[in-house]
């Protein structure tokens, strides 16, 4: 007989069921409730004495940190840079190229590791 009580209730497909309104606002009404609770707790500050006297020591200046004046007719110059020679374009492309298949060995390699633990 319940199914025709839903049958009753439920009058065409997709409609909505209202009989049980506090089953869908039970966890509404826990979830507010359980902010509540958290909101509710007061907050006290509580300071901090030093133990002992504290003071601040400056730091003397190291020679790493000494700025020195630029001239502004040199900061305008600009260097010729020198091109690259033949060995280091090869060297370089061939840096490229190894990089680029151990990349390719390391992807296929964890691709296959991945499909053969699953």
């Amino acid at each position: 007989m319940q199914g025709a009580d839903v049958a009753r209730r439920v009058a065409f497909p997709g409609a909505v069921d209202y009989a049980r309104p506090r089953v869908r606002i039970f966890p509404i009404v826990v979830l507010l409730a359980l902010a509540r609770m958290a909101v509710a707790a007061e907050q006290t500050v509580t300071p901090l004495t030093p133990h002992a006297e504290q003071r601040v020591e400056p730091v003397s200046p190291s020679p790493e940190q000494h700025v020195e004046a630029i001239d502004p007719a040199k900061l305008q110059q600009v260097v010729p840079s020198t091109p690259p020679t033949t060995t280091e374009k090869v060297l370089d492309t061939a840096g490229k190229v190894t990089v680029a298949v151990l990349g390719f060995g390391l992807a296929v390699g964890t691709t296959l590791a991945m499909l053969l633990f699953l």
